[in-house]
């Protein structure tokens, strides 16, 4: 078993926004529904974002998806972000596929004068 894994969240405007890093495996995955059912305020959105986990084990994904209820809370206010959610989420959850973005300054528009003659 690999302990490398981390878990972050913040929340944010009544959403609730986890960070998963590492290897996720069986332990992994208690982790994160322990913080959701923990942290989970009833009305808002959970977002776990999957872009830094390193692999995912198939007993992560097996522990999670049966242990991740509606119970816990309503399915489709499960947003997992990136490639690893299509392995990762139960059935009801939403995934979401996002190009990550170069912070570039967006160009100005060109100011036009007017001659007033």
């Amino acid at each position: 078993m690999r302990s490398d894994f981390k878990i972050k969240f913040r929340k944010s405007c009544g959403n609730l926004h986890v960070y998963l890093r590492g290897a996720f495996n069986g332990i992994c995955a208690w982790y994160l529904i322990k913080t959701i059912k923990k942290h989970y305020n009833g009305y808002g959105r959970v977002f776990v974002d999957t872009a830094s986990l390193i692999e995912v084990l198939p007993d992560g994904v097996n522990i999670f998806k049966e242990y991740m209820t509606f119970q816990i809370m309503p399915l489709d206010r499960l947003f997992i972000k990136g490639e690893k959610g299509f392995k990762i989420g139960p059935n009801g959850c939403r995934v979401l596929i996002y190009k990550p973005q170069n912070k570039k300054s967006h160009p100005r528009r060109a100011t036009r004068f007017q001659n007033s003659a």
